[in-house]
């Protein structure tokens, strides 16, 4: 119900089965998530700052929302599916990816997108990974500062208007597959390498 939440402190949270948070909030102040992946579907997944252990999770749903960084442990699965439907999962400005963080759809078409409030910066450490699963739009909607790896296995626009991108890390685009930037924007690349494969 309203206010219901779940909270992993300390300790393993091993999660072989399902684990679903369906509305509600997660959070990860502690310890470990092991196994699968904690499924949200349209609710909060609350990161803590520093958190050590390892964790993995599927944001879906457009009501969807992720506060707080992610940690070099964590993979955060932003994923279009027959359960959450359309994804654009959001974060609010400030947001860093010292993880993985990860676009890909599962049973049919759906997009599966991302939305920061200002400037997504992608750590030394990051990875940001956009994977065709079964296909449907991948946006990155917010300005990037990347220096970490941002990897293209499938086809990703990124930005929004007034938008002005900088790389210095490195950006994989494989073969077939695109970065788009729409009008009004700008990319510039200052270190790093930006690889396009063709």
């Amino acid at each position: 119900g309203a206010g219901t939440r779940f909270e992993q402190v300390a300790g393993v949270l091993q999660q072989d089965g399902g684990f679903t948070v369906d509305g509600t909030r997660f959070l990860f102040s502690g310890g470990e998530v092991k196994g699968g992946f904690v499924y949200v579907d349209g609710g909060s997944l609350e990161l803590g700052e520093g958190v050590p252990g390892e964790g993995r999770f599927i944001l879906t749903s457009s009501a969807a929302r992720l506060v707080g960084n992610v940690g070099p442990q964590t993979e955060v699965w932003v994923r279009g599916d027959a359960r959450g439907s359309h994804t654009l999962a959001q974060a609010e400005a400030g947001f860093a990816n010292r993880g993985t963080l990860r676009l890909e759809s599962v049973q049919g078409g759906y997009t599966s997108s991302f939305q920061v409030a200002g400037t997504l910066v992608n750590a030394a450490s990051g990875k940001i990974v956009s994977n065709p699963g079964a296909g449907g739009g991948r946006q990155l909607v917010t300005e990037l500062r990347n220096e970490g790896l941002l990897t293209l296995n499938y086809g990703l626009g990124l930005g929004r208007a007034g938008a002005r991108h900088v790389n210095r890390g490195t950006i994989d685009i494989t073969a077939g597959h695109s970065l788009v930037l729409g009008g009004g924007q700008t990319f510039r690349q200052e270190a790093g390498a930006l690889n396009i494969a063709g």
